[in-house]
């Protein structure tokens, strides 16, 4: 789904607007945490414009390597945002103290035993980073043509199937369904101000109209927290 940009800049800009009128420091750093959920957000979006268009103007080599860098920093995105919940929940991720510094591989790994449980989601990804590594080793291979990897590339990573709809798509679902999921907890634990609260609901109604994956509870259930 198409989501707006100026919808979602809309939103952030109301964010802000709110954040700067607040006298309350806990208050104003309330708003500023969901300013800037969405504005990750908002930046992500761009990103797969951009990705896009490397795509159709045949840059395939500096299309897989923003492609690898755009997945790292979504599934970190998710272990922080599953760690920052479960802290909430007084739970604890099994991470290392320098998980950041992971290779995409183990990323991926720790995604599956931490995060999420969602098996096809994170064959694709495997997938994905066989393709990238074998596509990096073979472009400084000179038994291989500089064409022949562009192709390979071009062939499995085309941005209407099966890369956005099979792991971008999901990756932000995860990570916008998670923060959603740590709102409602802080409220529940009274952590949420009133008038915090009040403007969540009025923006995840927003959410959900520019996004309706977000109303798929199926998502929600994947998660392992």
């Amino acid at each position: 789904m198409k989501i707006d940009l100026n919808e979602y800049k809309k939103i952030i800009k109301e964010i802000t607007l709110l954040k700067n009128l607040e006298k309350s420091p806990q208050k104003k750093k309330d708003f500023e945490n969901i300013e800037v959920s969405f504005k990750k957000g908002l930046r992500s979006i761009e990103i797969q414009d951009k990705l896009k268009n490397l795509y159709y103007n045949e840059q395939f080599i500096a299309y897989v390597c923003v492609a690898s860098q755009f997945i790292e920093f979504k599934i970190k995105e998710i272990i922080s945002q599953s760690q920052q919940m479960t802290i909430l929940l007084n739970k604890n991720l099994k991470l290392n103290k320098n998980w950041e510094k992971e290779t995409l591989g183990r990323l991926i790994i720790m995604l599956e035993t931490q995060c999420i449980e969602d098996p096809n989601l994170i064959e694709r990804l495997k997938d994905f980073n066989k393709l990238r590594v074998k596509a990096v080793h073979n472009l400084f291979d000179i038994k291989f043509e500089i064409k022949d990897v562009e192709n390979k590339i071009r062939i499995s990573m085309s941005p209407i199937f099966p890369y956005y709809h099979s792991l971008i798509t999901p990756l932000q679902n995860y990570s916008s369904i998670i923060t959603i999921k740590i709102l409602e907890t802080q409220d529940k634990q009274g952590k949420l101000p009133q008038e915090s609260k009040m403007f969540f609901e009025k923006v995840y109604k927003k959410m959900e109209e520019l996004n309706s994956d977000l109303k798929n509870k199926n998502i929600e259930k994947n998660l392992r927290l």
